[in-house]
Order: C-alpha cells, then sequence, then structure tokens
C-alpha cells in the first residue's frame, strides 16, 4: 500500500468514526422529549403520588432513536444535574450525573420551565415541607431494578457555564449546587412515604 493510499484510508476511518459518534448524539426533539418526560415524574413525584419509573421510561423509548434503557437513564440523571445546578429539586432514584450536554439540555431545561411557570409552585412546596423519620420499609419500597449498564465514553474536560432557574429562586439554598443539600431538604423516603396511599388524579 503506498503512502498515499494509506492517507486516504485513514481519512475514511476518522471520517467514518465522527459519523458514528454524530448519530449517537441526542438530537434537539430527543432532549426535549426525555426532559418532558421528567417533568411529567416531577409533578407526580413532589405531592408524593405513586409512579412507576419503568413504564415512563418505556413510553418515552418510544419516541426517541434506537435509545436502550440504560441511556434514558443517564440522561434522566443528566438532567437531574442540570436541576440541581439551578437549585431545583430533583427526582430521586435518578443520582444526578453532570457530564451532559452542555449545548442542549440546560436549554432544553430552562425552555420547560419557562413554559410551565406553575410548577414553580411544587418546588417551593416541597422545599418547605418538613420532612418525617423514614422506615426500612420506604427504603424498600424506593428500590428498583438498574437498566444493563452501557461502556462508557471518555468526556473532555471544559468550564461549564453557570445554569439558573428562569425565576430566579433557588429551592435548595445559597448552597444548592451540593448534592447533600438536596436530602437534607427533600427526602426521598419522605416522599415515597407520603405517596404509599396516593394515586394521581
Amino acid at each position: 500500500m503506498t503512502a498515499k493510499k494509506h492517507i486516504i484510508n485513514k481519512k475514511i476511518i476518522i471520517n467514518s468514526n465522527l459519523r458514528i459518534k454524530m448519530s449517537n448524539n441526542w438530537s434537539t426533539s430527543e432532549v426535549a422529549a426525555a426532559v418532558e418526560a421528567y417533568f411529567k415524574m416531577l409533578r407526580l413525584e413532589l405531592p408524593g403520588f405513586k409512579y412507576n419509573k419503568t413504564k415512563h421510561r418505556h413510553a418515552l423509548r418510544e419516541k426517541l432513536k434506537n435509545r436502550s434503557e440504560g441511556s434514558i437513564e443517564l440522561k434522566h440523571q443528566n438532567i437531574s444535574a442540570v436541576l440541581i445546578e439551578m437549585g431545583i429539586q430533583c427526582i430521586d432514584g435518578y443520582k444526578p450525573r453532570f457530564n451532559y450536554q452542555r449545548s442542549l439540555l440546560p436549554d432544553a431545561v430552562t425552555n420547560y420551565l419557562k413554559a410551565n411557570p406553575e410548577i414553580q409552585a411544587l418546588f417551593e412546596a416541597d422545599s418547605l415541607a418538613t420532612p418525617t423519620v423514614p422506615t426500612v420499609e420506604d427504603f424498600l419500597a424506593a428500590l428498583e431494578e438498574p437498566p444493563a449498564s452501557e461502556e462508557k465514553q471518555a468526556s473532555s474536560v471544559f468550564e461549564p457555564r453557570a445554569i439558573y432557574n428562569p425565576t430566579g429562586v433557588n429551592y435548595l439554598g445559597p448552597s444548592g449546587n451540593s448534592v447533600g443539600n438536596v436530602f437534607k431538604l427533600t427526602s426521598g423516603t419522605d416522599r415515597v412515604r407520603r405517596r404509599k396511599n396516593r394515586s394521581p388524579s
């Protein structure tokens, strides 16, 4: 093989890998659908209603392009991270993961909050609720089977831009960026307790 052919083949491989990587990125419409599905669950969780994360995840998957259970789970964890950075309560069970699409996800969450300002009342009510002491049954009720794990891709290092709740309210307090602070103000097991005997209207 000549040096020229070797260079051409190398370029073909690089371009092919780039196309594959770009095709794996979530589109704007997919991110918006994931954000909407997340807030549907959060609207049920904050008042204490029962709901099934798996059913919501399956419903969302039908709107996406060949996304796996693990990929959707990760996206929901990314949304939790955005909310934490905004000073807003996230869904218990979706541990915040901060290596998310900075170019799309914060804007999608912000757009949803601007279009649905009434949800701020739920955030305020939840931040003011007095948590109860959890029981063993509460912890067991919160457990769910995790989706199949996927191979992790290395993320580039960059300086993230600050993101805020459009209303300017930080429901998690001055140290809202601390994940631990979420569980001081909004107890997941307290939500489980509140939704034991409730069902969505």
